[in-house]
């Protein structure tokens, strides 16, 4: 008899579904957004059973896949056995699920398969097909967004002919999308400005980029060469980039490398002994797979002709897409590159696209048809050179998607520590109160600071540039400052209020424009901790669904400072596209939808009826479950974070505040203690469905048999053993 999907961990405490076939029993991963849907938002834990339609919606979604096979892996989604046992998902299941499968994208083989799945589960009322975005579609989009930016322009027409027709000498192939996070100059370690502070910078946009390739759930991260910034970096150093590619490595996502320089002359095995810890892989005269339809050739630093001679085709793909990853490009012309030349010339297979690194600023163009980007460094580099640019410019990395001959770019912009360029003129007459002055007109608290000094000084009058770098330090992230004054004997005659730069330039000065939406934007930059780049990106989540810029804004003004215990955006089940429309139809507190019906909430746009019913109810158990905890605290004499842990648990699985309140009160009640509730070894729900089921004292639970406990929901055959054991050790039995 096939048993119901059971979720697990392994010994090296990585989630995992077992799940039944014909052949046996076997173990499927999880990407990390399903382990986060499973344990956060519904609530499961280890030995739970899991609905079979919903393992089954994991699997064709990408998000549960065996080991042993690629994923999306449709056929062994068709293979699973049905359980005879297995309960369907829930209504607020439902509604959870289809929220996690609207953030994802799909190929047109995975949409068919959701599409035959989900008619006869709890998801068909739900979700709305139309709304998964198909890869395909992606593709384009994201390839027309990067060429709608005026400095690309000039290569669209030549792109499009790679992005949208068969290339040269590669064959049209069937193929699943392969989607690669490209890293430019990490050079983690360095104390750019010779300030210890500033490594921190580094590592700090390193850890986005693997958190973006973790959302994302890439193919494979690319790093081209300059990972590290020394040729010997600290063992700390080296420890904090093991944490990072970890991670990688738990999400199953490769990490290549590519040796640039510094890698090529590193004086150290760092390099070595992360890629014999399985933490990263030399790519290297190496050809790896990124799917059936891509490989990817490593070129090292100095070696093109040699690496490139080693490219071929991998498994048999020889109508693969080939994608060269080449180190130390920087200061290359694409149409006169030695390295390109030397490539083609020894390459036995035709390059599709180059991924290259070695340049500070990010680069995107055209040779001869093939594609040619590099991200750029991850974090500004500051120094005299950077005195003259007024503002911080952007850092980023790249991720490509390769479906079917076709390369789409999407750059995604990184935080990175802001910085501020100051000219000061100085004269004999200056004080320290006048460059005091100067410098309030600023907000540096975050900041790295350049000033330049210019004008004249006098050894014994004028103030030192050490004097002046302190003064701006202690206002700020970190500075630096170059004096370029001239030396003169006499004092002048100008004042000291004639500081040269003291007076704001066009480049300080606030943009104003007649832009609505603008306006909303500044206004939640000026209100909140997030920078304007953070901010439109909150906005496109709607603009991409066609929803008005303004609209938009005024959507993610109210989501990050509105209120808490009123904002609609607390209710589970309320994403972005959903409360948007809520908010449109005045639906605005927590309090205005629990005191509406789901009915009313069910005929707003995007809302439908069983999300709308899922809401309510999630608006009434905030409104009323806070009043529930605080009053069972108070009444029982225990922790309100102890019940309202247990009651948010047992919501996640469909009860409401009403339905759980009977049993909430006697599993805490100070006279029924101790309970089942204080075993450890038994969970807060499934301490709550076994007192439901009248295992209401400790005893019981030592004195039931494993099948007996089995029954009851949520405890398969691991958690009722482990129940059964915790309780008669707490009894001493």
């Amino acid at each position: 008899m096939a048993l119901a999907p059971t979720l697990t961990q392994d010994s090296e405490e990585d989630w995992k579904i077992r799940a039944s076939f014909s052949r046996g029993r076997y173990r499927f991963s999880l990407r990390s957004g399903a382990e986060d849907l499973l344990l956060n938002d519904l609530g499961y834990e280890e030995g739970d059973k899991i609905p079979f339609e919903l393992l089954r919606t994991l699997i064709y979604a990408g998000d549960a896949w065996l080991p042993t096979r690629s994923s999306p892996d449709i056929e062994a989604g068709q293979d699973l056995l049905v359980p005879e046992d297995s309960r369907p998902m829930t209504k607020q299941e439902a509604v959870l699920v289809s929220t996690h499968l609207e953030s994802k994208r799909y190929s047109s083989e995975q949409i068919e398969a959701l599409a035959a799945h989900i008619e006869d589960t709890a998801l068909a009322p739900v979700l709305d097909l139309d709304t998964l975005e198909g890869k395909e579609e992606w593709v384009e989009n994201i390839t027309e967004k990067f060429f709608s930016d005026s400095s690309n322009k000039q290569n669209k027409e030549e792109l499009s002919t790679v992005s949208e027709t068969p290339m040269d000498s590669v064959p049209s192939v069937e193929s699943t999308a392969a989607t690669v996070l490209h890293i430019g100059q990490a050079s983690l370690g360095r104390r750019n400005l010779s300030r210890k502070q500033r490594q921190a910078d580094y590592e700090d946009a390193f850890n986005q980029a693997v958190n973006l390739a973790i959302a994302q759930n890439v193919s494979a991260v690319l790093q081209t060469g300059d990972l590290f910034h020394s040729r010997s970096p600290s063992g700390k150093t080296v420890d904090r980039v093991r944490n990072h590619l970890t991670r990688l490595k738990k999400a199953d996502i490769p990490f290549y490398l590519t040796y640039g320089q510094r890698e090529v002359e590193a004086r150290t095995d760092h390099v070595e002994n992360l890629e014999e810890e399985g933490l990263m892989t030399y790519l290297g005269g190496q050809t790896v797979s990124l799917s059936p339809g891509a490989v990817l050739h490593g070129i090292d630093t100095g070696s093109p002709k040699e690496r490139a001679e080693d490219a071929q085709s991998s498994d048999g793909q020889t109508d693969a897409v080939s994608l060269f990853a080449v180190a130390d490009m920087g200061g290359e012309a694409i149409d006169d590159s030695d390295t390109f030349d030397a490539i083609e010339a020894a390459s036995p297979v035709a390059p599709a696209a180059y991924f290259v690194g070695g340049n500070n600023e990010p680069i995107q163009g055209v040779r001869e048809k093939k594609l040619v980007s590099d991200p750029g460094a991850t974090e500004n580099t500051l120094g005299k050179r950077t005195l003259k640019q007024p503002e911080t410019p952007d850092r980023g990395v790249c991720l490509y998607t390769i479906l079917d001959n076709q390369i789409g770019i999407e750059r995604h912009q990184l935080e990175v520590r802001e910085f501020k360029s100051i000219s000061l003129t100085l004269d004999q007459q200056t004080t320290k109160d006048d460059i005091k002055r100067a410098f309030r007109r600023y907000d540096f608290s975050e900041m790295a600071v350049l000033v330049e000094l210019t004008g004249e000084r006098n050894d014994e009058d004028s103030l030192s540039r050490k004097a002046i770098q302190s003064l701006v330090a202690d206002q700020s992230f970190c500075a630096r400052v170059w004096d370029e004054r001239k030396r003169c004997s006499k004092p002048s005659d100008a004042s000291g209020d004639d500081i040269g730069s003291n007076s704001p330039s066009e480049s300080d000065t606030a943009r104003v424009t007649d832009d609505r939406a603008d306006e909303v934007i500044q206004k939640i930059v000026s209100q909140t901790s997030l920078n304007r780049d953070q901010v439109e990106r909150k906005v496109s989540h709607l603009t991409d669904r066609s929803i008005d810029r303004e609209d938009a804004a005024r959507t993610v003004k109210y989501r990050l400072t509105a209120e808490e215990g009123t904002n609609i955006f607390e209710i589970t089940a309320v994403g972005w596209y959903r409360g948007h429309h809520l908010l449109t139809a005045g639906f605005d507190t927590i309090s205005v939808i629990a005191d509406a019906s789901a009915d009313t909430l069910s005929k707003t746009k995007g809302i439908g009826d069983d999300p709308a019913a899922v809401i309510f109810e999630g608006a009434i158990a905030l409104d009323t479950g806070r009043n529930l905890v605080n009053e069972l605290a108070h009444e029982i004499g225990c922790d309100d974070d102890e019940i309202r842990g247990c009651l948010n648990l047992v919501r996640a699985s469909g009860v409401t505040v009403e339905e759980a309140e009977k049993t909430l009160r006697g599993l805490f009640r100070q006279e029924n203690r101790p309970s089942i509730v204080d075993v450890e070894g038994i969970s807060g729900r499934q301490a709550y469905y076994l007192y439901e089921a009248g295992y209401h004292e400790i005893q019981q639970v030592a004195e039931a048999t494993e099948e007996q406990l089995q029954a009851v929901p949520y405890l398969g055959a691991s958690t009722a053993n482990k129940a059964k054991e915790s309780a008669s050790e707490f009894v001493g039995a």
